[in-house]
């Protein structure tokens, strides 16, 4: 396993494996406008927060620090040595607009948005049928981010796609609740909702949900949709005969419900048809990213600012109250959600306008005490939320401290196959929270103790290998210079007149024999510490 692990850090080449997906229009990405309406409205909603909260936002993070941010944020990795020193190169007053346009448009963003959106919609677990393949499905996600794709199009062909998984990799959506070659019709109404109207269903399988306007049978009539989809041999079809038969413990037995909408039924209308009266999960779609339908486009960018920021604007993430009760941060979730509907459901414009926005660029430190003050200044992002990396993201960033460059994708299919199999061992071993990878959670005792005697870290920093160690003892041409390497990869800055004081004694005195392993110590110590496995 030692040789598997060491295998999955170390190859590396360029490209991706693509499996192909539906085409599809897409919207054109380029460098938000400084004058950006929705940016400056986003702001100016964050400043009446403020104020209305009576809460004195801290100052701003220095600018090394927001790339880390948004490197993590929008590749789910750290920032390479080689990124910095371009960064810092880069004289642009305006630069980390730039820099946040290219991150998205390079295909590590969609691979990482992938995986994150098929946590919400399948979670990590295996389905127990042959048929769901979440590679395919993860990459026909890729495909679609990095297409630009408006998501609205994206989430009813996930929605509605019938036929074989293996041609329309979208299905898989649909083949991941199967069990026993029948479809599990409540999961895939839960997991719908949670995803697409950012809202849990679950209460209301059972009984009218006395914390929402859901009643138990709105669910019954979501349900009595995918309860139409059956499998074929190898392929979903739906059958409009079929109805949706609750668990005993949700209704009499034998009492059944047709598909139906449980409000604003004119949304689920074909504006390309004469035929209004077809209940199919192609009606469901439409009226789930209706525009009018407010849930859906709050549900998904509540769900990419918690991606960029670690927090969402509502806890939890997939749990948003019915769009007219208001919360503390609703001008923020309401100036969001006109953006993305204005823009035609464009992640990638939104992304860009929650990371220029002024939360972002604040610092995550401040001098309060008390617990109240802290937590209110959180509440109301007047202060960047620190949050732990999660396991896909420790992983990958352990993997860039192997060196110096930027690491890319695998294009070798054995290659990608140990390095997805390393990374999944790593999750197991660190601890996956799948869907629920949003719920706040500190670092606990087993993940320190990986962190620190993982096979990961071992790849990565083994004095013996051709790793960042030996990069750095051949490249830097001092020892202070050696020492600022070291911060700038582990934590993106660097070190304060402190630790030079600590650290810079033991490389001065090393002698040619024991260099490499000083600088392997010093490597080992800065990954391990706290600033390293949370996003600041």
């Amino acid at each position: 396993m030692k040789q598997w692990g060491f295998l999955a850090v170390v190859i590396m080449a360029t490209g991706a494996v693509v499996w192909g997906s539906r085409s599809a229009a897409s919207i054109t990405s380029r460098p938000l406008d400084a004058g950006d309406a929705h940016l400056e409205q986003l702001d100016a909603a964050c400043v009446e927060i403020w104020l209305r909260g009576g809460v004195e936002p801290v100052g701003e993070a220095d600018e090394l620090t927001v790339l880390r941010r948004l490197t993590l944020g929008l590749h789910g990795v750290i920032p390479s040595l080689a990124q910095i020193r371009e960064f810092e190169a880069d004289r642009r007053p305006d630069r980390l607009r730039h820099w946040a346009h290219a991150l998205l448009e390079d295909r590590k963003f969609a691979d990482y948005f992938a995986e994150r959106f098929a946590r919400a919609l399948v979670d990590t677990l295996g389905a127990e049928t042959d048929l769901y393949d979440r590679s395919r499905l993860v990459t026909y996600l890729a495909d679609r981010f990095d297409a630009n794709a408006p998501f609205d199009e994206t989430a009813r062909q996930l929605i509605s796609a019938s036929g074989s998984p293996a041609v329309r990799p979208e299905v898989n959506f649909v083949t991941a609740a199967i069990s026993e070659d029948q479809l599990n019709v409540e999961m895939i109404t839960r997991r719908m909702g949670r995803a697409f109207l950012g809202q849990r269903l679950d209460c209301a399988r059972c009984h009218d949900d006395p914390y929402s306007s859901w009643r138990q049978d709105g669910f019954e009539g979501l349900a009595g949709y995918f309860a139409q989809a059956s499998l074929e041999g190898i392929v979903v079809r739906d059958d409009a005969t079929r109805e949706y038969t609750p668990t005993p413990d949700a209704r009499p037995e034998g009492e059944t419900a047709s598909a139906c909408l449980p409000f604003e039924p004119q949304w689920g209308a074909d504006s390309n048809s004469d035929d209004d009266a077809s209940a199919d999960r192609e009606q469901l779609a439409r009226w789930i990213t209706h525009g009018e339908n407010r849930r859906f486009p709050r549900a998904i960018v509540n769900r990419l600012w918690a991606i960029v920021y670690g927090r969402p604007l509502s806890s939890p993430v997939d749990n948003l109250p019915d769009p007219d009760v208001p919360l503390v941060l609703s001008p923020l979730l309401d100036v969001l959600e006109q953006a993305f509907v204005a823009s035609g459901y464009d992640v990638k414009y939104v992304l860009q306008v929650m990371v220029a926005s002024r939360p972002f660029r604040l610092a995550s430190r401040y001098d309060l005490r008390d617990e109240g003050e802290i937590d209110k200044l959180l509440r109301h992002f007047a202060a960047f939320p620190i949050s732990r990396l999660l396991p896909c993201e420790a992983f990958a960033s352990l993997r860039q401290t192997a060196s110096v460059n930027t690491l890319v994708g695998q294009v070798d299919p054995v290659g990608r196959f140990l390095e997805e199999a390393a990374a999944r061992e790593y999750g197991r071993e660190y601890g996956d929270f799948g869907c629920d990878e949003l719920e706040p959670a500190p670092v606990t005792t087993e993940q320190a103790l990986l962190q620190m005697n993982g096979q990961a870290i071992r790849d990565s920093l083994d004095a013996d290998t051709v790793g960042l160690a030996n990069q750095l003892a051949y490249l830097s041409s001092s020892d202070e210079r050696c020492l600022k390497a070291c911060y700038l990869v582990c934590l993106a800055r660097r070190p304060d007149r402190t630790e030079q004081k600590h650290f810079l004694p033991q490389l001065q005195q090393a002698d040619s024999a024991t260099r490499v392993e000083v600088i392997a110590d010093t490597l080992w110590s800065l990954v391990n510490s706290p600033e390293f496995v949370h996003n600041r």
